[in-house]
């Protein structure tokens, strides 16, 4: 049986670049939406426990500069008042899967994933890796030759 994860661990949350560098600087609730298309039932986190948020990051080895990092504490995912019933957290470490990378951090949050829910854990969020977004296209300064 997988260890309880406790209310003041943090979890580590893959987010693409596109999600996390919005023109109002604000992360999208998209970036805590389910991926319908691979039919998941739950969202894929990390136990920042176990890896660091760099680790989180290159777990996709195709272009790991495509994603940042955000990190949220676990009592804030089980207090998401817009979720009944609340929302669980569960370890799930994915250890010898034919068809994925062994992950030992890997962790679920299970429940609604409305609107509501994706705000809440949006706002509940913050960056675990310091980056730098650029500014959008139209505050970018030219230059004229």
């Amino acid at each position: 049986m997988a260890p309880e994860i406790p209310d003041d661990s943090y979890l580590y949350r893959r987010v693409p670049i596109a999600l996390y560098c919005t023109p109002d600087r604000v992360v999208s609730t998209a970036a805590f939406a389910l991926a319908t298309h691979r039919n998941e039932e739950a969202l894929s986190v990390d136990w920042a426990d176990l890896c660091s948020p760099e680790e989180t990051r290159v777990r996709d080895r195709r272009n790991p500069k495509c994603f940042a990092v955000v990190k949220i504490k676990v009592r804030c995912v089980r207090n998401v008042v817009s979720a009944q019933p609340r929302l669980t957290v569960q370890h799930n470490p994915l250890l010898n899967d034919a068809d994925l990378e062994d992950n030992p951090a890997h962790a679920l949050i299970w429940g609604d994933n409305g609107i509501g829910v994706r705000r809440e854990l949006r706002d509940a969020c913050t960056d675990a890796l310091g980056l730098e977004c650029p500014d959008p296209p139209w505050k970018r300064k030219t230059t004229q030759t």
